[in-house]
């Protein structure tokens, strides 16, 4: 690709996007050579012309230089209105004007350059001022003009018109989650009936200027930086490298680079040394004190608070439910349907029913109060009425009778003090269940492992690494009253069972080849006591894998097995655990290979998605019936047809774990399996579940999406639940709300390991609104995208894949239209000012990706979609929008401990290879995997440091994992890795990626660089937005 003009080229940095990463101006310090992929810098003049000449896909013009003065000819974006800059005059130089392009249907910003002793400043008088002009410190402004900030960079971002009351943000819309101020919350005692205007921002100026990230000396940190760059010894360095370029000279952690020096009174010097510092991206706000404004990304968005509720005066404030546990979709709830479908807003809530948090939930034994009509369970936001002798339920308004009973402790034999009561100030709570509330008495956790033992199983070392796992984790399954049961089974051309009797002196296995009638011998001796069989369990983990040693059998019975297994654990219940690496072959539930590659990318490849025969999922309702629920570990890098072997997962609650990579030679994949085996028979969980959620009178759910089997129209059977399990719900309005508050309450009826029975309740009050804009100012961006991406996820169990899309993007332009009342100007309220890039990121993602020439595995789509389908909200936004990290441009605190213990993670960069560089080291999270990304001039000592290698040649990719190193970059590298997978429920394999044609990680890698258009022709943001404008100018 040829340079620019003015510049002489070294090369170009190969990307995804076929574009260079290598910006002009973007520097090098003085006197170095230049290294292959850099611009030499050019004169200041012709840098001065050249900012202006490349800023993201603009074109402009620079007229020469013309008896002392500068005559500068506005940058235009195709299609837009360009505007000239007034003319200031200057001493001894000149007429000096510039101008800046707007994207078209934007308010235009005029601006000059001034010298520093000219008093009046750029703008026409009673002109708007949109993030202001170039101009010196002494420089005033014209009376009557409205300042919105000045700026020194080369592209001018717009403002949305001002609204009244309501400070107005020029927000970059590509930056990712960041903190930002809340708007149009009622707090304690303020009135509904307000009408605040919604806090507004112009998506549409993403096309001109992608958000620009703080500079990576800033990480972890909310700075101010002012007109120059200084380092802390105060030293100045000859050159600033541009923010936000391809190339930056590598720096010391701690040090910033600051800007030229400017001689006094030079005005044509002065220029080029402000345009020197000016970036390919935009530059922060500047406010009146003329301080930038850093966005801090290393902090996550901020959701609009749920207004404080109490209704019950004398009783302690309602501790609220977390967020961690249910989070609604609208902090403020619409008073009919016609404001919800007006608004085209999703009502509805996102529940994490058994988060890992153990022991912090307040238990409540001793009777239980409910609503006689509609069964709430009583909560802070019911009123007591007739001195407490009655209270009114906030559901649907029954009034009740207080037991005689409730106000009295049996165990102290004395009155309890209502107050103390917590399922009265506690949103979140535990009832411990009398037996009533069982249909039999509480069954002990029983596990069987049901494991392939054919010969793709045995050849890929599959069964010696399950063995082992099992061997190592079975001592930490939670049995602290010694009432666990395990049963292990095999499988390949036949079925295996093991007597695993405590009085016996070996394990006893018993063949059984006839499938017609499943027959299981000895049932008694087959599923025993953990306790009492440890020693002849752990004999046969330890010589499993000999019995089959020489046994090269193809044969693959999982359905016959299957049933087997279930027939074992009917009964009492349970969890059974499979382990399958073949399709299945023969017997019940045999499977072919469906897989066909003239289908992708085609309106029928979502056949593909759809199960080829029903016999798993009505295995799957049956277990239900029984409350067992199915793990499932596909371990093969052959066609699995996934999409008919999930149904097993999807109706029992279970989870789908696949590895079409697997290399019993490879560590990293060793453990990885090991790890994801462990946690799932290790950690704490529920059983026999049902689950149910109720709503204030009016409000009725008409969706749930999980996993889950639905036992009635209400109630969700969840034969385990675990913290992996999401559940959402959507409502809608049956009748008007009268009332100002309305309350949703959720149950979980389960039964701890311990044996015992309990209702785990949550209970949120939300205020209602009458008014559209207090709607949207209430917005839970990520709960509603959350809840969109799973009822989309059931679309495409439905529909085409390419229907679901659609949906996806008529919901976006739905928004815009709703919000701007028909008018295309893009702009979103403030809480959805992510909304776009999420579901850019959601359209963007292998569960959704379509298109001519995308070859996704039909297995690989499937689990991925299952994934997605069962996260929560947090880790759903991560595995849609990765996390992207410079590890080579640390902060002072990144990878150090911080106060409680964790450690400081480094400050996040926007998705676009337009952030990468040639020498840099990046680290994604999606959540799933970690990939460290290596540009191919990574300095000698970088990879000394960190890889203990000597060159970026030497470096093997794949998945691996980083040496223990001694020097400081490789300790700090090591620590934020092991924060981010503390921070996760699954392993996270380190996948190491180099910046080499050779690599096949490589597009993977670019491939959640969303905002990057992709090879396959799909959108960059930027091209997203202007999709989208132009889809609601035709609408």
């Amino acid at each position: 690709m040829p340079p620019p003009a003015g510049y002489t080229s070294g090369g170009s940095f190969e990307n995804s996007g076929n574009r260079p990463v290598m910006r002009p101006g973007s520097g090098r310090p003085a006197g170095t050579p230049m290294t292959p992929g850099q611009y030499a810098r050019p004169p200041p003049m012709q840098a001065v012309a050249n900012n202006m000449l490349n800023l993201n896909n603009m074109q402009g013009g620079v007229s020469s230089v013309q008896g002392g003065g500068v005559n500068s000819v506005p940058n235009m974006m195709q299609g837009s209105m360009n505007r000239q800059g007034s003319m200031n005059s200057l001493p001894n130089a000149g007429n000096v004007g510039n101008g800046y392009g707007n994207v078209a249907g934007n308010r235009m910003s005029q601006g000059s350059m001034v010298n520093p002793n000219v008093g009046n400043v750029g703008n026409v008088v009673g002109n708007r001022m949109s993030q202001g002009s170039m101009m010196s410190p002494n420089a005033a402004n014209v009376p009557g003009n409205r300042m919105s900030g000045t700026y020194s960079p080369s592209v001018m971002q717009p403002l949305p018109p001002p609204v009244p009351g309501v400070p107005t943000y020029a927000v970059p819309p590509s930056m990712p989650r960041p903190m930002m101020p809340v708007h149009g919350v009622m707090t304690e005692g303020q009135s509904n009936a307000a009408s605040p205007v919604v806090p507004e921002m112009n998506i549409e100026s993403a096309r001109q200027t992608p958000f620009q990230a703080p500079s990576p000396m800033t990480a972890g940190k909310r700075r101010v930086l002012q007109a120059g760059y200084t380092t802390p010894e105060g030293q100045s360095r000859a050159e600033s490298p541009m923010v936000g370029s391809g190339y930056q000279p590598m720096q010391s952690s701690g040090l910033r680079p600051m800007a030229s020096p400017v001689v006094k009174n030079d005005v044509v010097g002065q220029m080029a040394g402000q345009f020197g510092q000016m970036g390919i991206q935009s530059m922060p706000n500047v406010n009146f004190n003329g301080q930038a404004e850093v966005y801090d990304l290393q902090e996550r968005l901020v959701v609009p608070s749920v207004p404080h509720i109490n209704v019950n005066f004398g009783i302690p404030p309602p501790v609220e439910c977390g967020r961690e546990y249910m989070r609604p979709t609208l902090n403020k709830f619409p008073t009919s349907q016609s404001l919800l479908s007006k608004s085209r807003l999703i009502a509805g809530v996102c529940v994490n029913p058994f988060p890992s948090r153990r022991g912090e939930i307040p238990v409540v034994s001793g009777v239980i109060v409910r609503c006689r009509r509609c069964r709430t369970y009583i909560n802070p936001y019911v009123t007591f009425m007739d001195q407490g002798t009655r209270w009114k339920c906030n559901l649907c308004e029954m009034v009740n009778d207080m037991p005689g009973n409730y106000d009295y402790d049996s165990l102290t034999q004395g009155y309890v003090n209502r107050s103390e009561r917590r399922e009265l100030f506690h949103s979140v709570v535990e009832f411990v269940a009398p037996t009533e509330y069982m249909t039999r008495p509480p069954q002990p956790l029983a596990i069987i492992f049901l494991i392939d033992v054919s010969f793709p199983s045995l050849q890929g070392g599959v069964l010696k690494v399950v063995a082992g796992s099992i061997k190592e984790t079975i001592e930490k399954i939670p049995n602290e009253n010694g009432r666990l049961r395990v049963g292990i089974m095999t499988f390949d051309d036949c079925i295996h069972y093991y007597n695993l009797n405590s009085n016996l002196m070996d394990v006893e296995m018993f063949v059984v080849s006839d499938l017609e009638e499943t027959f299981i011998p000895i049932p008694d001796d087959l599923l025993v006591n953990l306790s009492e069989s440890e020693k002849i369990i752990e004999s046969l983990l330890e010589k499993i894998e000999r019995l089959f040693k020489g046994k090269n059998s193809g044969g693959n019975v999982l359905g016959p097995a299957l049933k087997s297994a279930v027939s074992l654990l009917s009964p009492i219940g349970g969890k059974i655990v499979v382990v399958q690496s073949g399709l299945p072959n023969k017997g019940e539930g045999v499977l072919k290979n469906r897989e066909d590659v003239k289908l992708m990318g085609t309106n029928k490849e979502s056949t593909l998605f759809q199960p080829s025969s029903n016999f798993y999922k009505n295995l799957a309702i049956e277990c239900s019936k029984s409350h067992i629920s199915v793990d499932m570990f596909v371990v093969s890098n052959q066609y699995n047809d996934l999409a008919t072997l999930n149904g097993l997962v999807t109706f029992t609650g279970g989870n789908l774990y696949y590895y079409p990579t697997f290399n019993g030679g490879n560590l990293e994949e060793i453990k990885h399996l090991s790890f994801d085996f462990s946690s799932s028979i290790s950690r704490y969980i529920g059983l026999e579940a049902v689950f149910r959620v109720r709503a204030s009178k009016g409000i009725t759910s008409i969706g749930y999406f999980g996993n889950h089997f639905m036992r009635s129209s209400d109630l969700i059977s969840l034969p385990t639940v675990s913290p992996d399990n999401c559940q959402c719900v959507q409502f809608s309005l049956e009748e008007t709300i009268t009332t100002p508050y309305i309350s949703i309450q959720t149950a979980l009826l389960y039964t701890t390991i311990e044996g015992e029975r309990r209702i785990r309740v949550f209970t949120l009050c939300l205020p209602t609104t009458s008014n559209l804009n207090e709607l949207y100012s209430n917005v839970d961006e990520q709960s509603m995208f959350t809840l969109l991406s799973k009822m989309a996820i059931e679309r495409i169990l439905t529909h085409k894949l390419e229907d679901s899309r659609e949906a996806l993007i008529n919901k976006s332009i739905e928004l815009f239209s709703s919000f701007q009342n028909g008018k295309p100007n893009m702009t979103l309220p403030l809480n959805l000012k992510h909304f776009p890039l999420l579901i850019l990121s959601l359209l963007k993602s292998i569960p959704f990706r379509f298109g001519n020439g995308v070859i996704i595995p039909s297995d690989l789509r499937v689990f991925l979609t299952s994934i997605l389908k069962n996260l929560y909200i947090d880790q759903s936004i991560l595995f849609i929008h990765p996390d992207l990290y410079p590890l080579h441009l640390l902060s002072e605190n990144a990878g150090l401990e911080l106060s409680d213990g964790s450690i400081q993670l480094p400050q996040r960069i926007n998705l676009s290879s337009e952030h990468l560089e040639q020498h840099g080291l990046f680290l994604l999270n999606n959540g799933l995997e970690l990939f460290l990304f290596i540009g191919r001039l990574v300095s000698p000592d970088l990879c000394l440091n960190v890889f203990d290698r000597p060159s970026f040649e030497t470096i093997q990719s794949g998945k691996s994992f980083l040496p223990e190193l001694k020097n400081p970059l490789s300790i700090r590298i090591a620590k934020i890795i092991k924060q981010l997978k503390a921070n996760s429920n699954t392993f996270l394999p380190l996948i190491i990626v180099k910046d080499d044609g050779q690599d096949k990680n490589r597009f993977k890698f670019f491939s959640h660089l969303i905002e990057d258009r992709g090879t396959d022709g799909s959108h960059s943001y930027s091209q997203w937005i202007a999709y989208l404008r132009d889809k609601l100018i035709s609408k």
